[in-house]
């Protein structure tokens, strides 16, 4: 928890001096705080149920009443810390043109780089026309609403509060700070650093951009899906008019690669599978499904998806190896300082 704040509180101060450089605005990120908080709190309402049964699992945990009531306590300071880190976040992410102006890249620079990859390796068909037929063929019309309570509110529990939650369950040390450092590695690594070193928008926004008709397909085969009225049908154009009048609305900002919503889900399924493997069947559906959606959405390109996949996966492993290697290192140690 200690390790949380700190490292939350330098996520922060640094969030609020780029903007301060970029926008001349050192309050920007604080303000993005408090509004983020007020985000927070309706978020929480609806995830009311998943809360019981969290707090259900640390009682049955817990050795005794005091424990769990310290669960409880340090659980709602990791939400309001996760309030704090996600705003600081949000205020990066949309600076993100601000910043490759400042090495002199134009706006979404990356996109036909990563377009024709993707088609490329799909061998010549863009991804997002193999995701709309299977729910065509499966007649799924209203695939959109479904789609939208997966990639927006369930997707949101793990993504966002997961350091809360390990504490509310009890995870020792040793596992929290494994997946702090995941955690910080999917939002900090990947979205405020790999994100602008490659900035893209995704197909959804691509012929706007390009004034092209690459993607022309693309939307009416949405509406085919129910895209119109659901949660995504509304937020896309949202986040168009907010980067076009430059308004840093909380969840603003266009950022194609890498997928964190790929991230994130592939960070809850590895954290699943460590739990049980058996919960691994909740696990890899999960993040098929987010990968799926992704790209059903036109939010990413399919190489976003893989991407992330790929570089939490490498971190996990990498994380997994030090412990390992430390210990050899201090047995060789310890194997000189005997034979000398």
């Amino acid at each position: 928890m200690t390790t949380f704040l700190r490292w939350t509180l330098i996520y922060f101060i640094a969030a609020s001096a780029v903007n301060f450089v970029l926008r001349g605005d050192g309050l920007f990120t604080l303000f993005k705080v408090l509004t983020t908080s007020g985000s927070v709190s309706s978020l929480m309402v609806a995830l009311a149920p998943v809360a019981v049964i969290l707090m259900a699992v640390s009682y049955r945990t817990s050795q005794d009443i005091r424990e769990f009531a310290t669960r409880i306590a340090l659980s709602l300071g990791a939400i309001a810390i996760c309030s704090v880190f996600l705003a600081s976040f949000s205020s990066l992410k949309t600076a993100m043109p601000f910043m490759v102006e400042v090495f002199g890249l134009s706006h979404f620079f990356a996109d036909p780089f990563f377009a024709d990859l993707d088609n490329v390796l799909h061998f010549g068909t863009d991804p997002w026309v193999w995701t709309h037929a299977a729910t065509q063929f499966l007649g799924w019309s209203n695939f959109a609403s479904h789609a939208s309570t997966l990639y927006g509110l369930w997707w949101a529990i793990p993504a966002f509060y997961l350091p809360a939650m390990m504490i509310l369950i009890g995870e020792d040390k040793a596992t929290f700070r494994h997946y702090l450092i995941l955690y910080f590695f999917a939002w900090v690594v990947l979205g405020n650093i790999v994100a602008p070193a490659s900035f893209s928008a995704g197909p959804i926004y691509y012929d706007t951009i390009f004034g092209t008709e690459r993607y022309a397909a693309l939307y009416p085969a949405m509406v085919l899906g129910g895209i119109e009225g659901s949660w995504i049908g509304r937020v896309q154009p949202l986040l168009w008019e907010a980067y076009v009048t430059n308004d840093q609305a909380v969840g603003g900002g266009i950022s194609a690669f890498p997928s964190l919503h790929i991230a994130l889900a592939m960070l809850t399924a590895i954290y699943l599978h460590e739990k049980s493997k058996w919960f691994s069947l909740i696990g890899v559906p999960f993040v098929l499904a987010m990968l799926f959606i992704s790209v059903w959405t036109g939010y990413h390109y399919a190489i976003d998806g893989y991407f992330s996949v790929l570089a939490v996966y490498a971190a996990h492993r990498y994380l997994k190896r030090r412990p390992a290697q430390a210990a050899d290192r201090q047995l060789v140690k310890q194997s000189i300082e005997a034979a000398t």
